[in-house]
């Protein structure tokens, strides 16, 4: 292959003429395509001044940055044709298959390459279902988590985690061979993974999903179907004989199914390439779910949702779209990498969104998703683009939380697909993926001592400078400032450091931590509540558009009693229409994802009570007629409980020329706003429900310190 041309050849070849040495090359083509390593014999005499990192002598390379035309395998699952907006499994129209089949049929003919009958198809959905129970350790390592952690972050983790449990399939423990081998015992062993990969993906999804809820988790319930029994764990909530919506049930699974397979995306590339090591199933799946966390690939429906909320109505489409056109604004959910036509995906998710409407209503987003649709197709602009929506775009946001977690389950099945059978018992056997580079650094250079160095100083050239709690900016009020570059530059040398001097640090770290908490660069002011009255809700500000809700203090994971919707300024106002002497808290999420809490706030009293809505009233368990006093004497609490904070609490802030004490707090009928409930970005401060709860940890520590500082 790639020999220099002596004899006539096949018309079914590419003759490649070598204008540096002018031999001539015959390149024999195979299904449309070439060997890469034919062009490894086309090598010449390194030029003259050519620099010797190219290594001419050795054959060409060839370069394709993102894979835009290099196929890295033969495959027999799914075909697409971009231009002409085509996409089958298996040979089988993707339509079909929405329309008459269901997620586990479609990852049967995946998997093995043919429907199955009523018998296989069956066993194939029993043993699936019957994997779908995970061991009773999973709920800690899944409550380990953050309350606010993304659940792809932890269903990431959790698909490692799985791996931990099944060492016989790990190829690692047991031989490199136990998938390649191709017998009877292999391929049950490589089925056995397949059943559980499927049946626990969506268990885990659903953990991961009542994570961020605060939920207890659910066992899998037996007669369900594989979507229904996902919706079941997400959304049972201890009602009797709860059944999901068979409308949300169908939606789910097309949405799996429409998932399940698309070629070599880059969540099954990232699987493919990291099992050619031989790495157990677990982790392969587990890289491919961090891939498809990514914006570019799995990510994309949440922001499209991020931009539809952006543009807030329907009448700012337009603005929108100019500023998209100027680069201003990024267009989300329109164009593919592939197709260059609509996504044939799309219109079976659009017509299946127009069916759980029916159920759910339409979706205040959706005026601004047709507008947006329409407005973009009639522009020459995105036309000429061939800029046309994709799956994710027309993905119902009711159904987005869900879909999140359909992205990473159903897609696995298409990575399973891949990268079991066909990787393992490829022809030749398995090849670990080891791209090349073309390197364009530097030539070969001696090493220069440190004193005789030039600085190379400039953007992607030296590192970045890190601000560590105020160094390089003024201290924020009732902020704990200590780092390194605060400290004595005897502290950097503790080996040299006098005992006398090692107390004096231990001394300080153990104030420090007594003093008051850390709060974090992303504060939520904790303002006063008057029943009925309008107040001013302000925070730090990050990365815009802000949602705003405000929860019962005693459950910040339930349902909110207040949603302030999504602003784009650091601040909103509000009229407190919740009872007298009720304790809430306010939740601040910015676009990254980040939350931060406010401090609890007990809603004061006042004379008007028009505002508060009596189910509200009912629900939150408060008499309307003992709501004034109750309130007035939970006001009273809480003014004693701030002026006891204020005349305890000290703040030390500590810079490097000065050590200042100060008030800790402002009482909550103070003018001025604390930012004391903001710390909940900290991880020492738990939910950031109170002062007093936030600086618990802290003392223990600062109590643990001062020990350790007066033993030595």
């Amino acid at each position: 292959m790639g020999k220099p041309a002596e004899s006539p050849v096949s018309t079914n070849s590419l003759t490649v003429h070598d204008n540096r040495t002018g031999k001539v090359y015959n390149v024999p083509i195979e299904d449309n395509s070439v060997a890469a390593t034919a062009f490894k014999a086309m090598s010449a005499p390194r030029a003259s001044g050519e620099r010797e990192e190219n290594e001419t002598e050795k054959g060409l390379r060839v370069s394709d940055k993102g894979f835009l035309n290099t196929a890295v395998m033969r495959s027999t699952i799914t075909f697409i044709d971009g231009e002409a907006g085509v996409l089958r499994y298996r040979g089988y129209p993707i339509e079909q298959l929405a329309l008459q089949s269901s997620h586990l049929e479609t990852a049967y003919l995946l998997m093995y390459g043919s429907l199955p009958t009523a018998p296989q198809l069956v066993e194939f959905q029993n043993e699936v279902m019957h994997h779908g129970t995970v061991h009773a350790d999973a709920e800690q390592f899944c409550r380990s988590f953050r309350y606010d952690a993304h659940p792809m972050a932890i269903l990431t983790s959790a698909f490692a985690y799985l791996g931990s449990y099944y060492g016989e399939g790990n190829p690692s423990l047991q031989g490199q061979n136990i998938y390649t081998r191709g017998d009877k015992a292999s391929l049950e062993l490589m089925d056995k993974q397949i059943y559980r990969l499927i049946g626990k993906a969506t268990t885990l999804a659903a953990m991961a999903y009542r994570v961020r809820q605060g939920r207890d988790f659910v066992t899998p319930p037996t007669g369900l179907s594989y979507t229904g029994s996902f919706l079941y764990q997400m959304d049972h909530l201890g009602e009797e004989n709860y059944v999901p919506n068979p409308v949300l049930e169908k939606a789910l699974d097309v949405l799996f199914l429409l998932h399940a397979d698309h070629e070599l995306n880059a969540s099954a590339t990232t699987v493919l390439q990291t099992g050619s090591s031989l790495v157990d199933p677990y982790s392969a799946i587990a890289a491919g779910c961090a891939s498809l966390y990514g914006p570019l690939h799995g990510g994309a429906n949440e922001a499209v949702i991020r931009m539809l909320i952006s543009i807030g109505k329907p009448q700012n489409v337009p603005a929108f779209l100019e500023a998209v056109k100027k680069r201003e604004k990024v267009l989300s959910g329109f164009g593919h990498r592939v197709y260059k036509t609509s996504d044939p995906r799309s219109f079976i998710v659009r017509k299946t969104a127009d069916e759980v409407f029916k159920i759910t209503g339409k979706d205040e987003l959706l005026e601004t998703a047709m507008a947006l649709h329409e407005a973009a197709m009639k522009d020459e602009y995105f036309i000429k683009r061939k800029l046309a929506p994709n799956v994710d775009f027309w993905i119902p946001p009711r159904l987005l939380p869900r879909a999140v977690r359909c992205a990473a389950s159903g897609r696995m099945v298409g990575s399973l697909a891949a990268g079991m059978a066909p990787m393992m018992l490829q022809e030749g056997g398995v090849k670990i993926w080891r791209p090349r580079q073309i390197y364009v650094g530097e030539g070969k250079r001696d090493y220069v001592p440190l004193e005789e160095r030039e600085a190379v100083e400039g953007p992607k050239v030296t590192p970045s400078k890190v601000i560590h709690s105020g160094c390089e900016q003024p201290p924020k009020p009732f902020i704990l400032v200590s780092t390194a570059c605060s400290l004595p530059s005897f502290l950097y040398n503790p080996p040299t450091a006098s005992l006398h001097r090692s107390k004096m640090f231990s001394t300080l770290i153990s104030l420090a931590l007594l003093a008051a908490p850390v709060l974090a660069d992303f504060a939520v002011n904790t303002p006063a509540f008057t029943q009925c009255q309008k107040s001013t809700i302000s925070w730090a500000p990050t990365t815009g558009p802000y949602n705003v809700i405000v929860v019962a203090a005693s459950d910040p994971c339930g349902d909110a009693i207040a949603d302030l919707g999504d602003q784009t300024s650091t601040t909103v106002s509000w009229t407190a229409a919740i009872p007298a002497g009720v304790k809430v808290q306010i939740s601040v999420e910015d676009a990254n994802g980040d939350e931060a809490w406010s401090g609890d706030i007990t809603v004061g009293t006042s004379s008007d009570a028009s505002c508060v809505p009596a189910a509200l009233i009912k629900e939150l368990g408060v008499s309307s007629s003992s709501s004034s006093s109750s309130a007035a004497a939970s006001s009273s609490t809480k003014a004693t409980s701030s002026t006891t904070q204020a005349a305890s609490g000290t703040t030390i802030v500590v810079t490097p020329t000065t050590t200042v004490l100060g008030a800790a707090a402002t009482s909550a009928d103070d003018s001025t706003p604390s930012a004391v409930g903001a710390a909940a970005a900290n991880p020492l401060l738990g939910n950031g429900a109170s002062s007093a709860r936030q600086s618990t940890p802290l003392v223990l520590l600062g109590a643990l310190a001062a020990v350790l500082a007066f033993s030595l």
